[in-house]
């Protein structure tokens, strides 16, 4: 195992102070640090074994998010992003303003550009910067002005990736949407790396009483969801084309009783190219985001969806009798193909901490004890298999067992597990066994 633990001080060593300026030139220097060569796309893992390498934040700094690209993961810090390697935790790049904080970070979906805000004080403006993700080099540093109008909007779950108050990313632009009495909704693109306005979308409701819901961003289709009462109740989706903005494809699906729209869930999967949509009294849909075509019939959301590809879908069905869960691999064409029965020191009540890969299925233990937490292990269950492989952790993940910040309804890695290039990596704590302080910790299952 690898162990990769940088300090503040080895940090100052190993870092390229580069001529860009910050908010502060007098109080802040940017350590700014590129590759030499640009990153290989390496695979997502099909299956994990074991503890592969640790990661520790610096000194000062805290995780507080993750992002897969082509070569691994982007590590969001408090003050800027770390690009690792996904199958050996090895620093590739990163790009740091010590002393001020980040305001938010995302990666296109793509993988290929790393697009980081900073707020600038006393101002409505921020400092955009895009980084390549390859090499860490900067494609773009400008400053740009918040939306206003488009806050509102950005309350309603807005899927990954985001910019806080900024929009959704596409591969080369961002997606700002808003609605207004005045306007009604708009849909604005700019383009990343100019700043300028791509395209605009207006008009998107087709009846008057069409309420806006959350919207998702694919490689190249920005969707968008809303509901009507009148005639009948009714949720709509909208596929827009991401490059040009002309709509691509409108359904609509009739809903038993009203729906409000901010219910209405979206969601991507690594490695997968459909878009999932839970809609309450209808059920789950997989869709093809470039034409809106279902790729099943609506699946029934009394099981819970933990992951899903191109062709299949993995789910958790909870047996009341044996409080335990028993997890599924299914066809869209309703067949269900392969099953798990979790050991009896899982814990049964994991749903939020579970990642779905090819061959195996991952959960967390986080091992709660009333207010405290003992160190995790991930229990790892292969698909169609008796044998389960438990892996120390070595960290805690202080996170409720059946509650981690992810929404109901959507489908995706929990926010402690990032699946990525490489590495299935697990976001805790670790203790000094010197000071007894908490250092954040990153963990890469490979």
């Amino acid at each position: 195992m690898k162990k990769i633990c940088i300090t503040a001080a080895s940090a100052v060593l190993i870092t390229l102070i580069v001529g860009c300026q910050s908010a502060d030139p007098a109080n802040e220097d940017i350590l700014h640090q590129v590759s030499n060569s640009p990153t290989e796309r390496i695979p997502v893992p099909e299956n994990i074994t074991r503890v592969g390498w640790e990661w520790e934040a610096a000194e000062n700094s805290s995780i507080t998010d993750t992002h897969s690209f082509k070569g691994g993961v982007v590590v969001s810090l408090n003050d800027g992003v770390v690009a690792l390697q996904g199958d050996t935790g090895e620093e590739i790049w990163h790009y740091r303003r010590p002393g001020q904080k980040l305001n938010s970070s995302g990666v296109t979906p793509d993988g290929s550009l790393v697009v980081l805000t900073y707020s600038q004080e006393n101002s409505n403006s921020l400092d955009l910067l895009v980084l390549e993700s390859s090499t860490g080099e900067i494609n773009s540093d400008r400053t740009a002005v918040i939306d206003e109008s488009s806050r509102e909007t950005h309350t309603l779950l807005a899927a990954m990736p985001h910019l806080t108050d900024f929009g959704l990313l596409t591969n080369t632009n961002r997606v700002s949407y808003s609605h207004s009495s005045e306007e009604g909704l708009r849909l604005r693109s700019f383009d990343l790396t100019t700043g300028e306005e791509a395209w605009e979308m207006s008009n998107i409701a087709s009846k008057p009483s069409f309420s806006p819901g959350p919207f998702i961003t694919s490689e190249e289709t920005v969707v968008l969801v809303g509901t009507s009462e009148t005639p009948e109740p009714t949720a709509t989706l909208i596929g827009v084309d991401a490059m040009s903005g002309e709509e691509l494809w409108r359904e609509e699906y009739p809903v038993a009783t009203p729906v409000s729209p901010s219910s209405i869930r979206l969601s991507t999967y690594p490695g997968s190219k459909l878009l999932f949509i839970h809609i309450p009294t209808i059920g789950y849909l997989a869709i093809n985001p470039v034409n809106g075509t279902p790729a099943s019939d609506p699946l029934d959301d009394k099981n819970t969806i933990v992951g899903f590809s191109d062709d299949n879908y993995s789910y958790s069905a909870w047996d009341a009798d044996t409080s335990s869960s028993t997890y599924f691999r299914g066809t869209f064409e309703g067949e269900d193909i392969l099953s798990i029965d979790p050991p009896e020191s899982a814990d049964p009540y994991a749903e939020k901490h579970v990642a779905s890969l090819e061959d195996v299925l991952a959960r967390i233990n986080v091992n709660k004890n009333g207010n405290s937490w003992s160190e995790a292990q991930l229990t790892v269950m292969p698909w169609g298999a008796e044998e389960v492989n438990t892996i120390n952790l070595d960290m805690k993940v202080p996170s409720e067992p059946n509650q981690d910040g992810v929404a109901d309804g959507i489908i995706a890695p929990p926010v402690y597990m990032t699946l990525a290039p490489g590495a299935l990596v697990i976001r805790g704590q670790s203790s000094d066994n010197n000071s007894g302080e908490e250092t954040n910790i990153l963990v890469g299952i490979v």
